[in-house]
């Protein structure tokens, strides 16, 4: 019952599969060889319009990267107050881009609303789980994005059964010219760079991306029903991808984990306004690419107990 996060997955046999069959052989180091052009040339596909990619390792890189691509030495990014690159990556952004500060925004249930923001600004999209997002909505990845008004974005794969596969993706032409500099003064150049190219040619691939993120957002709703017809717990609001957030009793969230369920208490968020007992709180959920519905029926089978 393995529900802590995505990245706790292990890699899709085709990924697997397509890491070794360009395990030999030679190729162009840096990202420039052959293999590394057709992923980029997908990606543009994708996006609807001509889009530079930047490998990098994790999904801080990203966000930081990006963040001194648009920025300047002592400036400013405005991200939500609960955003990771403010609550999670211990100041990654000011080291990155050499000073630059992040200015928290508050906004309800870990959104902020766009008009509060000036149309100048440039606009990052942290996109960890951006498959799934897609899949679970009607729009194009363009129409999320470029079309949206977002000028560069994170790409996580990793989180969705890859084995290590982040970029930067340039979506506006207009920023991002030093990005490649900035990338290496970073150490995040890879020098084998097939082997995250090779990732994303079998995650693109017949659609693989968005077939692993339809399972987990599917997983997740089922995830979600079982929470909601057991008595012993309830949701804090409905899930929008493949993430479920439940109120639990702390007495009854502690049997689940001696049990063996791996999932993680959550903070309240700002604009919460559900109801929160003396000994209740907030629990993440993430179901993944992997998960199976047996994992979930047993969950269910021990919350109704």
């Amino acid at each position: 019952m393995f529900f802590a996060s995505d990245n706790w997955a292990g890699v899709h046999p085709d990924i697997s599969a397509n890491l070794s069959r360009h395990a030999a052989g030679i190729a162009t180091a840096y990202g420039d060889g052959d293999l590394d052009r057709a992923v980029y040339r997908r990606f543009s596909e994708i996006f609807e319009r001509e889009v530079q990619v930047f490998f990098v390792a994790t999904g801080t890189a990203a966000n930081a990267l990006s963040m001194a691509a648009l920025n300047r030495i002592g400036g400013i990014a405005l991200c939500h107050s609960e955003a990771h690159m403010n609550v999670d990556e211990f100041g990654a952004m000011g080291f990155y881009t050499g000073g630059a500060r992040v200015a928290p925004v508050p906004g309800p249930l870990g959104r902020i609303n766009p008009q509060a923001l000036d149309k100048a600004i440039k606009r990052y999209s942290q996109d960890a789980r951006f498959a799934n997002a897609i899949a679970a909505t009607s729009v194009t990845p363009a129409e999320m994005t470029w079309k949206s008004g977002v000028d560069l974005i994170s790409f996580g794969a990793t989180k969705n059964g890859c084995w290590m596969a982040d970029a930067v993706v340039i979506l506006n032409p207009d920023v991002g010219k030093d990005l490649r500099l900035l990338r290496q003064r970073a150490g995040q150049t890879f020098s084998k760079a097939r082997f995250i190219s090779a990732q994303f040619e079998a995650y693109f691939a017949d659609n693989l991306w968005l077939r692993m993120a339809r399972h987990a957002n599917a997983m997740a709703a089922h995830l979600a029903e079982t929470i909601e017809d057991a008595p012993a717990g309830r949701l804090a609001w409905l899930p929008q991808a493949n993430e479920v957030f439940a109120i639990l009793d702390r007495a009854i969230a502690e049997k689940l984990q001696a049990a063996g369920a791996k999932f993680y208490e959550w903070g309240v968020p700002q604009g919460f306004d559900g109801h929160l007992g003396d000994n209740e709180a907030i629990y993440r959920f993430v179901a993944s690419f992997a998960t199976a519905t047996e994992e979930i029926d047993r969950l269910g089978r021990l919350l109704s107990e």
